[in-house]
């Protein structure tokens, strides 16, 4: 069984895009994307406080097209910043399934089309 903990959480699943701003995040969620053209390019905007997080993305035909772990493992190693941000850019073509697994997550997370 897959479970989630949200503190503080809010949050958009939109159609296309997927955000979330939270105090803490921990265990498993999953959204589907659907992008707006196709091709396209989603953009993955993490921001970390504390904690980690990790994100898989697969197309349609269940191909992982984008497997990033641990996201924001090493944000307290800078200690000159309050957080740590990460972006990605990830080719897609067609919807998109989006996991997130995280650990005790403090930050946010934005996936969306740079094309929106």
């Amino acid at each position: 069984m897959k479970f989630v903990v949200r503190v503080m959480y809010t949050g958009k699943n939109g159609w296309r895009s997927w955000t979330g701003r939270y105090q803490r995040l921990n265990g498993y969620m999953r959204h589907v994307i659907h992008p707006k053209q196709s091709p396209d390019v989603l953009r993955v905007i993490v921001e970390t406080k504390k904690g980690s997080i990790s994100i898989q993305m697969s197309d349609a035909d269940g191909n992982v097209i984008f497997d990033e772990k641990e996201i924001g493992l090493n944000a307290k190693k800078n200690l000159e910043q309050d957080s740590q941000t990460d972006t990605f850019d990830v080719k897609v073509a067609g919807k998109v399934v989006v996991e997130i697994q995280a650990k005790d997550h403090q930050g946010r997370f934005e996936i969306k089309s740079i094309f929106q």
